[in-house]
């Protein structure tokens, strides 16, 4: 008997608690449900270089201990918290990432009762980022444009002339020079651009016929090759430099000097050291080949 009474206490005590509860306006369940954080919202991106997106957002809770952002490649799947703030934090730079890629946000807050709802998804794509290089082929073949890059320089030098040989006192004539051209060239990533590099002119020796260097060219860029020298009984007569056209710039390749003198060749004509630099032809009194011609090139600057 003296059970059920506790049992009957107890009950009134519970019911009076709540008609308290309610005279004063408050409900039990409501105020443990209002204790997670409301749900933070404007969450907006924006890029600001190639490898940052700062964001920021509405914090709408003074109960929050903090924000969690998730970050997703497609704004569906995949997501995963990149970091952790604390309490009042409304923004937040999203830093190492990859140019020309968009990335997706999200933010909730969170205390120890709970987390809120998601903010907004918002997105922002990464501008693509140009690196800068050159590079230089010695042989024919395709150049395929970097990403980011819309502008090339193209510069092609032809082949440069074999030099003559000498078997008696005259001496033979050196190789021309390669032609030299070069011009800008509107291009779009991932294009893919063929040239052709000419050789170096070879070396006949005693035929009198010291072959040409071969031309370069690209993108209606040309470059033709430098002449042949010829041997001394011929009258050791230098070859002629190689002409150029297409470009912005245009230039002819140094002809071979006569009677043991090397051609130049490229851009500067100012020695076979350059790219499709002629021969040398053997010197007087030498009993002795020419060289053969430098080879050409076609050089991609962007």
């Amino acid at each position: 008997m003296l059970r059920g009474r506790w049992y009957i206490f107890i009950l009134l005590l519970a019911l009076s608690e709540q008609l308290a509860f309610a005279q004063f306006g408050f409900n039990v369940s409501t105020f443990f449900k209002t204790q997670i954080p409301a749900d933070p919202s404007s969450l907006s991106a924006s890029a600001v270089s190639g490898s940052q997106i700062n964001l920021t957002w509405s914090d709408n809770s003074t109960l929050e201990s903090g924000f969690k952002i998730d970050r997703s490649l497609n704004g569906s799947t995949g997501w995963t918290t990149i970091t952790t703030t604390g309490a009042n934090v409304t923004s937040f730079s999203d830093t190492s990432l990859s140019s020309s890629t968009t990335y997706y946000y999200r933010v909730y807050a969170y205390n120890i009762s709970g987390a809120s709802k998601y903010s907004n998804v918002v997105s922002a794509t990464t501008p693509c980022v140009p690196v800068h290089s050159a590079v230089a082929y010695s042989a024919s073949g395709t150049f395929t444009v970097p990403s980011c890059i819309t502008s090339v320089t193209v510069e092609v030098w032809g082949g440069g002339g074999a030099g003559g040989s000498a078997t008696y006192a005259i001496g033979a004539g050196g190789g021309g020079g390669g032609g030299y051209s070069s011009k800008v060239l509107s291009v779009s990533p991932g294009q893919s651009i063929s040239f052709t590099v000419g050789g170096g002119g070879v070396n006949g020796r005693g035929t009198g016929n010291n072959t040409a260097g071969g031309a370069s060219s690209c993108s209606g860029v040309s470059a033709a090759g430098g002449g042949g020298g010829s041997d001394d009984p011929s009258g050791g007569v230098g070859g002629a430099g190689g002409s150029a056209s297409g470009g912005s710039v245009n230039q002819s390749g140094a002809g071979g000097a006569s009677r043991g003198g090397g051609g130049g060749g490229g851009a500067s004509g100012s020695g076979s050291t350059n790219p499709g630099g002629g021969g040398r032809g053997g010197a007087a009194g030498c009993y002795c080949d020419g060289a053969n011609g430098y080879g050409g090139q076609v050089k991609f600057t962007y």
